[in-house]
């Protein structure tokens, strides 16, 4: 019963932030956010479980309370997104030192680590410098362009006129946290693509025309 107890529990407190997330885009089931739920389910495990249970029990919880609160702390340090936050500098350098080994020819085009730019629709989203802050704030050289997630984020003229102008770059530089399967798509045969850096967060890579 207290198992099932504490199962109903962490349902209802997880489905909500799931539901908003689905529904609305606002990724509120991210590792960020759901750390912050860590110390109020603690409490709310600890004093179920201390109020109808025994001695033995009670110690549990009162464990079970000082883990979930700890493990938020953990996770909070080992997230993707804390991860992705400080990789910003290197993946700075990384990009700056493929422009400058091009000659400066090579062409930057990024795409954004927000969740919400992928629901922005495009070109109007290129003007939203809160999508690309962090390379603001470290400091990356213009110029770049912000790359939608998929092409349907623009009008279908919109769309065909930015892979062409892809496909017609003799050398950029992509760098996001996954490669856009449009991309990859647009420049299957038009280029070959080296990858400089690539991890659960992160992708860097060099495209030149075959």
């Amino acid at each position: 019963m207290l198992t099932m107890l504490a199962l109903l529990i962490a349902f209802v407190s997880v489905a909500p932030l799931f539901a908003a997330t689905r529904l609305s885009g606002t990724n509120v089931a991210a590792v960020r956010y759901m750390c912050l739920a860590f110390a109020p389910l603690a409490l709310l495990y600890g004093t179920v479980l201390v109020r109808y249970t025994s001695a033995s029990a009670q110690i549990a919880a009162l464990l079970l309370t000082v883990a979930l609160v700890q493990g938020a702390k953990l996770l909070s340090h080992r997230s993707p997104e804390r991860e992705f936050a400080h990789s910003y500098p290197r993946l700075i350098a990384e990009i700056e030192r493929e422009r400058s080994a091009s000659l400066g020819r090579a062409k930057v085009y990024l795409t954004s680590g927000f969740v919400e730019a992928s629901r922005e629709r495009f070109p109007a989203a290129e003007s939203r410098t809160d999508f690309i802050a962090p390379f603001l704030y470290y400091k990356l050289s213009e110029p770049y362009r912000l790359l939608p997630q998929t092409l349907a984020q623009g009008d279908p003229a919109w769309a065909a006129d930015l892979v062409a102008q892809i496909q017609s770059d003799p050398v950029f530089i992509f760098a996001g946290s996954a490669f856009p399967a449009w991309l990859r798509d647009a420049t299957r045969e038009s280029h070959s693509i080296r990858v400089v850096r690539q991890s659960r967060n992160y992708v860097i890579a060099v495209l030149r025309k075959k």
